[in-house]
């Protein structure tokens, strides 16, 4: 009983002795200042009831083993109810356990310091996924695509990416391998789903955008798989149990091999496969997905893939690329938003777009191309599709510099991809959009890097961060931010190396490692927002 009191008594001393410490004015502001208005309330009873308190300038009262004092020369003295100062208690180890209790309850009862630059409280904070670069195991038509081309794309790797701006000697060994190229098991997503939010929960993540897989769902023309859709209700669950909003894409690069055959985006009659597949799925999910996506990126699938020639099916015909991103793939996504809405009236229907900062060496004429290159590349597609939208998606990654006739990304500050990191770049395409589409309200639905030492990740987060806060106090209505990536994952033609994930994932025995990088985005999440 006496040791309980005593150790009582000294628990209160540290305690005093930690807020005296800090300030020099009346103890009872300086304790409420310290633990913030309520928080006093939340200390135990003997705290507030018991003990009285007097602070006297100049009054030397020994505490053995030490003083309660401040830099003023001010001393703090115990009295339990009307007595006397009790005794000292003996021994250095009950200050010693004591004063560690104290301060994690103390840390544990102050309320966080308000960031400077604070968010919504209903902003979405997370991060993304795509089916086929997490799942593993697909039957779409980049399976079949990657095992024909891993052999050529581990041969060119050296010439692609041997260059100043990307460090080779790291990502070679990778890079150089055809297993590489195979996604295979991909990261196992689709059996560690819960697993993966689990750790994307403990992050503090309230949002995740993810995407179906067509191929899965639907593997044959009219032929619906029911055990794939019932998969995806329950990712779609899980996210909800954990308090986690879902973000559902329904197109992200990957074919059914079927709709390849008859020509994918280059086919008129994909437009009404596509309707088909997005009124169900609005059927099997309208109830419990708020934020659809239709598509992901349209005019990066309708380059690579129908006029560069990097991605299946390997067409290099710019008039049927122009054909797919000016015409088809719009009318897709319109018929699209049409039967979602169909079926979820209060569903929020949008795109993924890909927008880059477009900008001119200021030489010769390169000014009036920086600007038709916006309105082509940015805009375009978005002014397509405006009335049917409920927010726009964008996706950030680079900026590009025209210099004469040639486009370049900028390579300052590479990331592990040679993509120069220019978060200001997000500010300046937020304010763009939100002057030409009247304020629209905007999910960044992508953006990240390539950071497998996560040297730069937690820099350029916080920085993409304070660009989102100046374009939100410009008036910009952003209502979300996803990093990409959750994981670790299969980057298309490049493969396993670039390492975009916030928690690393070991692909020979799947093991999950949160990256330091991660932690700190997770703490803005938590406090909602950044100093």
């Amino acid at each position: 009983m006496l040791l309980g009191r005593h150790l009582r008594l000294w628990l209160i001393a540290v305690q005093l002795d930690v807020v005296v410490y800090r300030r020099d004015d009346s103890l009872a502001g300086q304790l409420s200042e310290l633990l913030g208005d309520g928080v006093v309330e939340k200390c135990t009873s003997w705290v507030m009831n018991v003990v009285h308190v007097q602070v006297e300038s100049q009054k030397l009262y020994q505490l053995s083993p030490g003083s309660l004092h401040t830099e003023s020369g001010m001393t703090a003295s115990l009295a339990l109810g009307q007595g006397t100062p009790p005794g000292c208690v003996r021994g250095y180890y009950f200050y010693a356990i004591s004063k560690l209790w104290v301060v994690a309850s103390i840390i544990k009862l102050m309320p966080d310091k308000k960031p400077l630059l604070q968010f919504p409280k209903n902003f979405l904070w997370g991060a993304a996924t795509s089916s086929h670069q997490v799942e593993g195991h697909q039957n779409n038509n980049w399976t079949e695509w990657e095992k024909i081309y891993a052999d050529d794309l581990a041969r060119g790797s050296k010439k692609a990416f041997d260059t100043p701006a990307v460090h080779w000697y790291r990502i070679k060994e990778e890079a150089m391998s055809p297993e590489n190229y195979i996604s295979g098991r991909g990261v196992d997503h689709y059996n560690r789903y819960e697993e993966d939010f689990d750790i994307a929960r403990s992050l503090h993540h309230n949002a995740h955008r993810f995407s179906l897989e067509w191929s899965r769902i639907e593997p044959e023309r009219g032929v619906f798989d029911e055990a794939a859709i019932e998969h995806y209700r329950q990712v779609i669950m899980a996210l909800h149990r954990r308090g986690i909003e879902p973000l559902l894409t329904l197109w992200h690069f990957t074919l059914p091999k079927w709709v390849e055959d008859r020509g994918g985006f280059t086919n008129p009659a994909t437009i009404a496969d596509f309707e088909r597949y997005a009124e169900r799925m609005a059927q099997e999910f309208g109830h419990d997905v708020k934020y659809w996506c239709t598509m992901n990126e349209p005019e990066v699938f309708a380059s690579f893939s129908y006029w560069l020639g990097f991605w299946p099916p390997q067409q290099k015909n710019i008039g049927v690329a122009f054909a797919a991103y000016t015409s088809l793939m719009p009318r897709a996504h319109i018929k699209a938003y049409k039967a979602i809405k169909k079926h979820a009236p209060a569903a929020q229907v949008g795109i993924s777009k890909n927008m880059m900062w477009y900008a001119a060496d200021g030489r010769l004429f390169t000014p009036v191309l920086a600007k038709l290159q916006n309105w082509f590349g940015n805009y375009y597609f978005l002014d397509q599709i405006k009335n049917h939208q409920d927010y726009i998606g964008l996706n950030y990654y680079f900026k590009f510099v025209l210099r004469v006739f040639r486009w370049q990304i900028s390579e300052q500050n590479p990331s592990d991809m040679g993509w120069g990191l220019h978060p200001e770049g997000l500010q300046v395409l937020l304010k763009m959009i939100s002057k030409r589409y009247k304020n629209m309200p905007v999910i960044i639905t992508e953006c990240g890097l390539a950071d497998g030492q996560d040297e730069s990740r937690a820099w350029y987060v916080k920085e993409l961060l304070r660009n989102v806060h100046e374009a939100m106090q410009a008036g910009v209505n952003v209502q979300g931010f996803m990093y990409w990536a959750l994981l670790d994952n299969f980057e298309w033609d490049k493969g396993f190396w670039p390492k975009f994930g916030l928690v690393a994932v070991d692909r020979k025995t799947m093991k999950r490692t949160v990256r330091p990088s991660a932690k700190v985005y997770g703490e803005i999440m938590r406090r909602g927002g950044l100093d």
